[in-house]
């Protein structure tokens, strides 16, 4: 009888630390994939606040060339970047927009010569960030007032807000809204550049 309920002592321990490091595994999956979310959204905040802080440096034709609401472009001039005459110039384009559950951000070449108008090279896509629910870009001009014109844009509002993650037997990812607001230097109202 005693080896009965020493045995079914030892059987309902070892049942519980399994139990408890199982829900300890999920637990653990689950603030991973929540840390990964984050890290996705402050690369894709640092990567947004770092094109818009360079708009308008040398451009060749504008700065901002459209804004929208979940959509944006804009140009500098890229120094250290190989330049081909005839081909390509070190100027480049940069598009940041969503697409479904992803940010992304298209980088394209201008080719030369820089006299005509800018004829822009396919360029390369990556992902900024993924489990996007909404992008936003806000536009004020020097007295803060919302503007659609490019030209008249003195500070971006960028928010990204990340979707609420629901995997089986993980628990609950929430998402969370993030936001940066970047005054454009190399850019003056309605003159494009400095």
């Amino acid at each position: 009888m005693e080896l009965m309920i020493a045995s079914a002592v030892i059987l309902s321990s070892l049942f519980l630390t399994l139990l408890m490091m199982s829900n300890f595994s999920r637990w653990w999956m689950g603030e991973e994939i929540r840390l990964d979310k984050v890290s996705s959204a402050r690369y894709a905040l640092h990567r947004v606040s770092d094109l818009l802080y360079m708009a308008g440096y040398k451009p060749s034709v504008q700065g901002l060339h459209s804004i929208g609401p979940t959509s944006l472009s804009l140009e500098y001039l890229v120094e250290e970047a190989d330049e081909a005459p005839g081909e390509f110039s070190r100027h480049r384009l940069f598009t940041i927009f969503q697409d479904g559950s992803k940010l992304k951000l298209t980088t394209q070449r201008r080719c030369l010569p820089l006299e005509s108008i800018p004829p822009w090279r396919r360029g390369s896509t990556t992902v900024l960030s993924e489990s996007v629910e909404k992008v936003s870009f806000t536009c004020l001009d020097g007295e803060g007032a919302a503007t659609g014109d490019p030209g008249e844009v003195s500070l971006v509002i960028f928010s990204l807000c990340l979707k609420d993650s629901f995997l089986p037997g993980i628990p609950t990812s929430r998402g969370g809204c993030y936001r940066t607001a970047v005054f454009l230097r190399n850019l003056v109202a309605g003159r494009g550049q400095m």
